[in-house]
């Protein structure tokens, strides 16, 4: 199993389960940076189990935090990476969104 540690420091703002076909395949990770309005989101991770929404996480500030282990998505995925890979392709999925507040109306 490959590890997936994170890539900023950070607090974990949610852990959403990966649901394919009614089937959970990993989570998705956000974590909100320090004096920041981004978020980054990592995608295709089986968290860790200790994991929790709140914790702080570090890639450089502190020692670095094990989010989890990358997702076996090959079972319902034809994953283009494959034909780059020793395996089916599997990879972490990494992105960068403005958080933006929820508009109530």
């Amino acid at each position: 199993d490959t590890a997936v540690w994170s890539p900023v420091d950070g607090t974990i703002t949610s852990i959403v389960p990966n649901v394919i076909d009614g089937t959970r395949y990993g989570d998705v990770i956000s974590i909100q940076p320090p004096d920041t309005s981004l978020v980054v989101i990592v995608g295709h991770v089986r968290a860790a189990s200790g994991l929790r929404v709140g914790d702080r996480v570090f890639a450089k500030g502190g020692p670095r935090t094990q989010l989890g282990e990358v997702a076996d998505l090959s079972p319902v995925l034809d994953q283009d990476l494959r034909r780059f890979t020793q395996d089916a392709g599997n990879h972490v999925h990494l992105e960068v969104r403005q958080n933006l507040p929820l508009a109530l109306p």
